[in-house]
């Protein structure tokens, strides 16, 4: 897994991500988030739901907070919706992959965001 999570860095349509569920805590985030969110790295550290659910297109909200949820009664959830840019208004259609599981004794939920890379696979 290291070797996975040292490469994202060097890519341009993947983010990958790290939540502490109990404390509700962002531990890791790699990839473009301001090129793919309008948002820095460090406004995720600081407010990980907000800046994650404010980018979701409006009328995907619900698709994207229902992956969520499905992580109560599953360890692994995909979906797939689009996020909206907050600087430019650029829109990009992503497959978001969640898995909740434990990690050094704590309950963590952990995922990757990658772009499609053609509209027509989006789903929706």
């Amino acid at each position: 897994m290291k070797n996975v999570l040292n490469n994202v860095n060097t890519l341009s349509n993947v983010i990958y991500w790290r939540l502490d569920v109990t404390s509700g805590k962002l531990e890791q985030l790699l990839g473009p988030t301001g090129r793919i969110y309008g948002l820095s790295k460090d406004f995720f550290y600081k407010n990980p739901r907000e800046g994650w659910l404010e980018a979701v297109h409006k009328n995907d909200r619900e698709i994207a907070e229902n992956s969520e949820k499905l992580l109560r009664f599953k360890d692994r959830a995909s979906v797939e919706y689009r996020i909206q840019n907050r600087n430019n208004g650029v829109i990009f259609y992503v497959k978001d992959t969640k898995i909740r599981e434990k990690l050094a004794g704590k309950n963590i939920i952990h995922g990757f965001l990658t772009l499609l890379t053609n509209q027509s696979e989006y789903i929706h």
